[in-house]
């Protein structure tokens, strides 16, 4: 548990860089708009409520990671460069293009990848020895359905079409 506010809160108007602080520690607008954009804007879905979810789980995740620190949970860049050398063997790209492929410089996506880690680590074991059964998990989801649905969409980043087989009254 740790203390979390938002400048924009406490101070309407500012233009800070700095959007919230997590225990000290500083999240820039920038990391809080790049996470804003990787959502895809359910239509049930106001941007206040985008944003609230974006920074809830921003606060979340510093929060873990502050824990694991606490906990002396690590990782070595050994690991990272083991796990970045099975994506760049499985998807047959470059470091440098995974990365780009992220929405991120590679320096970024080793850091990502480490914190990734080290939450994962916390989170295993907070979990440790846990058993859940098949029946617990469904009713779960039978009673938080609604927390489970994803509305459906499409990404569409270009469209190619060959003009040649249309008039140009159609183009």
């Amino acid at each position: 548990v740790g203390t979390a506010f938002s400048l924009r809160e406490l101070y309407p108007g500012s233009d800070f860089n700095t959007a919230l602080i997590v225990n000290g520690e500083k999240v820039s607008m920038q990391e809080v708009r790049s996470a804003y954009l990787k959502y895809v804007p359910p239509t049930v879905m106001t941007d206040d409520e985008i944003m609230d979810v974006v920074v809830d789980s921003i606060i979340n995740y510093r929060l873990l990671l502050q824990d694991a620190e606490s906990k002396g949970i690590s990782v070595t860049d050994e690991e990272i460069d083991q796990i970045i050398a099975n994506t760049v063997s499985d998807s047959g790209l470059t470091e440098e293009q995974v990365a780009t492929a992220s929405g991120m410089e590679v320096l970024e996506l080793r850091a990502k990848i480490r914190n990734d880690l080290i939450v994962n680590r916390l989170l295993l074991t907070l979990f440790e020895g846990t058993d859940v059964s098949q029946q617990e998990v469904n009713a779960l989801y039978e009673r938080n359905i609604v927390a489970f649905m994803v509305p459906q969409y499409v990404s569409v980043r270009q469209i190619f079409f060959d003009i040649s087989k249309h008039s140009n009254e159609e183009i």
